[in-house]
């Protein structure tokens, strides 16, 4: 057609109008990784200082509130795995990947179950003597735990969010 034809119709040119991804997924996914990073280092240091030194004063404090060496191995070993399965999920959402969604979603709801759990089992393994409000800091670690998760779970859980996920 002829460009000065005023009758043509105009040629106009779409270009791509799909929205930007979110950036919750990325943003949460490095989020895990570093703080689990910064965890798992903790965690290793610890390992190290209950295994190389059994006279250690960390063994004492922990024999003190009720916990014996099988639980605090159990314990340490549960944190590993489920350290690495965290750096996982967040480099899952790094590359925006559903599976890293989803699997976050299984890890709220396992943290919330092991976190009680933890709580029953430090309860049980307490000397008579000890008050019950020594699990204060447990309790606290637990639900402030489950709060950060939970809002983590809310945006990652966003329409948008989603969306931006293959």
């Amino acid at each position: 057609m002829d460009n000065n034809n005023p009758y043509s119709p105009p040629k106009t040119v779409v270009s791509d109008v799909s929205p930007a991804p979110s950036r919750i997924p990325r943003v949460i996914g490095t989020t895990l990784i570093a703080i689990t990073l910064i965890g798992l280092v903790g965690i290793v240091f610890g390992l190290i200082e209950l295994v190389s030194n059994p006279n250690s004063q960390m063994w004492s404090l922990l024999e003190q509130q009720g916990l014996n060496k099988t639980y605090i191995a159990i314990s340490y070993s549960l944190n590993i795995a489920i350290s690495l399965w965290l750096i996982w999920i967040g480099t899952q959402l790094r590359q925006y990947k559903d599976k890293g969604r989803q699997q976050f979603n299984y890890y709220v709801i396992f943290i919330i179950v092991f976190g009680m759990v933890n709580v029953g089992i430090q309860a049980m393994l307490l000397p008579a003597s000890t008050p019950m409000n020594s699990l204060y800091p447990t309790l606290f670690s637990v639900v402030a735990n489950a709060v950060l998760n939970g809002i983590l779970w809310y945006y990652l859980n966003k329409p948008a969010s989603k969306a931006s996920l293959h």
